[in-house]
């Protein structure tokens, strides 16, 4: 096993190598897919019993009072009499599911009205005393992009308590009884960051910088950019009824959204093309000359809109459902390989998973924050506008986009995204998870899985090879590389610190276990329960345990698979059962096929000299192929570029080489005088301060390359307070108050 770089090490190396990105030509890395809402899938009790469905059992029926509960029965059954098709047990699993209507009024500069009436039987044996709604687009409490006008209920206003990201509008629900709350709401999308793929050079660098560093929260998926328009989440969304909440919740403490028949009307521009969830029933034309367009959605957790007056659409019937690529015209040749992506991938997971809870699904290019890759709502997903411009050239377009366009790992990226998107129909959507208690790992675990599944069944067993290294080991070995740590796969949502731990984790280590489990226990007997849970818990909810005891109990050796699942899920062995990164082989897999094809050459030739791609490959397979030579990496790149790296920046690239080749005790107090002259004034340090941040920062530094304790003790500690103190202080300067 090689080992794992030393933390000092491995982030001046990524550090340098992103800074030498700022410098010269280089493709920015595939958009993170951050861990996103129920809108990209929702969320350990034993053998196999789905848990929570939300269709209310004999016994709380047996008290609805007749007339709400005939009303209630008889609403819903009218409205699925206009559904184009039901899907299987729908009638019955939501016959007492809420009705939300939801009319939408979109305006050109982002702005939107909107009015949300949801009609809620109490089916629970508790009395329900109030309705919570999540406000998602005010995840960042900073700014209320979505805003309550009024509230009434069965007529009458209220006041709904709360924060920014939840309202809780007061009822008086008696099991048995209904009440319809009515909301009207306004809000506005942000303008994200442009993104193009430039030269890298200078103040091109900073749309780069902003777009990587957009928050994956629960508002990723809201937003415009280009002319296209993503409403993720847009509206005041319904928590379970009869669900607790603390005090001062906020949106992401709602785990799942409860499956509801939404009625849905969107008004906007004639010539505004949407990529909706639901069925299209009618497009009409208002008195004002707009678009009136109304769509229904049954068994629907959440609703999900992108919108563009540039889209056209491509159609294509896949075995009864209607499957629509939407696309920009710069985007047409792509759509093409989008649509048989899809079709593939649509075949493979209905075999897998069982037929598609809609009658159809709509694919379409978004405007994703984050970094994140995709996003997946009941009958659409939608795909960062991002990867879709690293495909997509041009006239205009520098070498290195063009490069980037048509490397093979560049597709390959958008087609694993999708796959896995696309599997959140069944996983998160149909079969709901509770996040607030379990986390992602149910539904991102199982939809990593179906798309290494997708691949099996789609391509060669090479590809298949790239992407569990790609998709499943990277992003818990770079978590890794920065410094996180291996947690246990039942570790609380709560406890994990943000995007990039939750990717190392969930998708990373939560993937890599469903794909080691599976394997273990057979594709075959896996691919039988996965398809049994997805007929026995549709429209209710799973955990982790009922997925898990499921798989364990009928595996053909049950002790083994339990002792792994206990591995993974309750312990922390993810570095040895996963691996350390290994730099040889992600070259292999990056560049060797491409290289063949010709598509890495192409890029490299675009910043590198013929004479230099040689140093630049035994960097990369250093010590025999073993290993990463990061100061021969780094000269070689550095070399390479020349006068394209800004002349204020050598002295920091060759520190760099120095870190990378010499002790720590020869770089360690020299890097952090050096960051001190660049930052010291800005922070208002004296010289004491800056004489005791050298002293302790240099040990730091030293401490951390040489494996030892970060803390200095508090015996050292005293000591360099000791010589802090003893430092004369400087003559005060006349002209500072």
């Amino acid at each position: 096993m090689t080992p794992r770089p030393p933390l000092a090490r491995a982030t001046l190396l990524l550090l340098s190598l992103a800074l030498l990105a700022a410098c010269g030509e280089s493709a920015p890395p595939p958009a993170e897919k951050a861990p996103h809402s129920a809108s990209s899938g929702v969320p350990l009790t034993g053998g196999g019993a789905a848990s929570g469905a939300p269709a209310a059992s004999p016994s709380a029926l047996a008290v609805l009072a007749p007339s709400a509960a005939d009303t209630h029965r008889a609403e819903v059954a009218a409205i699925l009499a206009e559904a184009r098709r039901l899907p299987p047990g729908a009638a019955d699993a939501l016959a007492t599911a809420p009705i939300q209507r939801l009319a939408l009024t979109l305006a050109p500069d982002g702005s939107y009205t909107g009015r949300l009436e949801v009609t809620a039987l109490n089916a629970n044996l508790e009395p329900v005393h109030e309705l919570a709604f999540g406000l998602a687009p005010n995840a960042d409490a900073a700014t209320r992009r979505l805003t309550l006008d009024a509230v009434t209920v069965d007529g009458h206003p209220v006041d709904p308590r709360g924060g920014a990201t939840v309202a809780r509008v007061p009822v008086d629900l008696p099991p048995g009884a209904r009440a319809t709350v009515v909301i009207t709401f306004a809000g506005t999308l942000p303008e994200l960051p442009p993104f193009r793929l430039p030269d890298l050079h200078g103040d091109d660098v900073k749309p780069l910088a902003d777009l990587l560093a957009s928050r994956a929260e629960e508002d990723a998926a809201f937003g415009r950019r280009d002319g296209v328009a993503c409403y993720g989440r847009a509206y005041p969304t319904l928590a379970p009824l009869g669900t607790p909440l603390l005090p001062d919740a906020r949106v992401t403490d709602i785990g799942w959204l409860p499956p509801a028949v939404f009625d849905v009307t969107v008004t906007a521009a004639p010539d505004l093309v949407l990529a909706a969830s639901g069925d299209e029933l009618s497009r009409d034309e208002t008195p004002t000359g707009a678009a009136r367009t109304r769509l229904l959605a049954v068994g629907a957790r959440e609703i999900g809109l992108v919108a563009s007056s540039r889209f056209t659409v491509d159609r294509e019937d896949v075995g009864g459902v209607s499957l629509l690529v939407y696309h920009t015209p710069e985007q047409a040749e792509l759509a093409r390989s989008v649509t048989t992506w899809a079709r593939r991938a649509l075949e493979i997971h209905r075999d897998a998973f069982g037929e598609l809870p809609s009658a159809r699904l709509a694919v379409a290019p978004a405007p994703l924050g984050g970094g994140l890759g995709g996003v997946s709502f009941p009958g659409l997903v939608a795909l960062s506008d991002v990867l879709y411009a690293a495909l997509v050239t041009g006239e205009g377009a520098t070498p290195v986009a063009t490069a980037i366009a048509k490397h093979p790992s560049s597709r390959e990226t958008l087609e694993f995204i999708l796959a896995h998107e696309l599997a959140h129909q069944w996983w998160g959507l149909l079969v709901g998870a509770d996040r607030a208690r379990d986390g992602m790992i149910v539904d991102e675990g199982l939809a990593q899985l179906a798309a290494i599944q997708y691949f099996e069944k789609a391509h060669d067993a090479k590809a298949v090879r790239r992407q569990r290294e790609l998709q499943l080991a990277l992003p818990y070995q770079v978590h890794r590389l920065l410094g996180g740590v291996d947690r246990p796969l039942d570790t609380p949502p709560s406890a994990l610190s943000g995007a990039m731990e939750a990717a190392g984790i969930v998708y990373g280590k939560g993937g890599s276990f469903f794909d080691t489990l599976a394997r273990q226990i057979s594709a075959t007997i896996t691919g039988e329960q996965l398809r049994d849970l997805a007929r026995t818990a549709r429209y209710g909810l799973v955990t982790l345990d009922d997925v898990v005891g499921r798989l364990v109990a009928h595996a053909p050796r049950p002790d083994d698979a339990r002792a792994l699942a206990d591995r993974w899920i309750h312990a922390t062995h993810a570095d040895e059962d996963i691996g350390p990164l290994r730099p040889d082989l992600l070259f292999e897999y990056l560049v060797g096929d491409a290289a063949v094809a010709g598509g890495t050459r192409e890029l490299l030739s675009q910043v590198l000299k013929d004479d230099q791609l040689r140093d630049i490959a035994s960097a990369l397979l250093g010590q025999g192929g073993q290993g990463l030579d990061e100061a021969a990496l780094l000269r070689a790149v550095t070399d390479a570029l020349g006068d394209r790296v800004d002349p204020r920046m050598r002295p920091w690239l060759d520190l760099a080489q120095r870190v990378m080749s010499e002790p720590a005790s020869k770089w360690g107090p020299e890097l952090v005088h050096a960051t001190l002259d660049l930052v010291g004034d800005d922070l208002g340090l004296d010289a004491k301060d800056r004489a005791l941040i050298e002293a302790l920062g240099g040990r730091l530094i030293e401490a951390l390359d040489d494996g030892g304790a970060a803390d200095p003790g508090d015996d050292e500690e005293q000591r360099l307070r000791d010589e802090r103190d003893a430092l004369p202080l400087p003559d005060p300067d006349p002209s500072t108050p």
